[in-house]
């Protein structure tokens, strides 16, 4: 009876150990770190997994130029891609993304070359216009002077409207740029626009804006989609009312 007992427990913790085997986490990440140019440029992270791993960018309020496409996955064959800005700035910045499967964590840096003068400048950048005519959205923007903001993530952009449901913008590869300023027209109408970079971080926005001649004032806004560029953009806003 003893020795069946003992064969029994033998058994029994054979199983626990298998079992725990099977258990077991694996995560693997190539920690090479990337090296990005200073043009907007897309790079991959390869993950090796047996379970369901997130990805996030560490502090990514404070690094709104790097994003990822791939946020989560599972088991093998996944890939992260990263999405890096155009760096305006003449220093280089870095960030981290940090990839985990439950108690595990792996970490890949992302650094990020400086641009370099081209001697070019002014150089007109092409946009494409974007309207919250076609949705259920309304600007939220406080009343002020002549201004521009920059929007780079959807929390950013919630901030600004206000929805019963949010537009899509792929802010992994755009920038929304929002200008607005008074009028006396309702609604008041852009003639022209015209997007010069200046240097490696400043821009001028140019808008030629019909104003009208009623009496009430009110608001105008005007939105454009570009190429990633960071928060840290110099944009003055130069207007022309007609």
């Amino acid at each position: 009876m003893k020795k069946e007992n003992i064969f029994s427990t033998i058994l029994f913790l054979a199983g626990i150990i298998a079992l725990t085997g099977c258990d077991e986490q694996l995560l693997t990440v190539d920690e090479t770190p990337i090296i990005a140019t200073a043009e907007a440029g897309m790079y991959s992270i390869e993950i090796s997994s047996n379970g369901a791993w997130t990805a996030v960018v560490e502090d990514a309020a404070n690094h709104a130029w790097c994003t990822l496409s791939s946020a989560s996955g599972s088991n093998d064959g996944k890939t992260i891609i990263v999405h890096v800005a155009e760096n305006t700035l003449d220093t280089t910045r870095s960030a981290t993304v940090r990839i985990t499967l439950g108690s595990l964590t792996k970490f890949v840096v992302v650094n990020q070359e400086a641009a370099e003068e081209t001697g070019e400048y002014p150089i007109e950048i092409p946009f494409e216009e974007y309207s919250l005519a076609e949705t259920s959205c309304q600007w939220t923007i406080p009343f002020n002077s002549n201004a521009t903001i920059i929007i780079n993530s959807n929390e950013e952009l919630e901030n600004y409207i206000s929805c019963s449901s949010y537009p899509a913008i792929d802010f992994a590869e755009y920038t929304l740029l929002v200008a607005h300023g008074p009028s006396t027209a309702q609604p008041a109408h852009v003639l022209k626009t015209t997007l010069l970079k200046n240097s490696m971080d400043k821009y001028t926005l140019k808008l030629v804006v019909f104003s009208g001649i009623q009496a009430a004032p009110s608001r105008w806004y005007y939105a454009i989609l570009i190429s990633k560029i960071t928060n840290e953009a110099d944009i003055s806003l130069d207007v022309t009312y007609k």
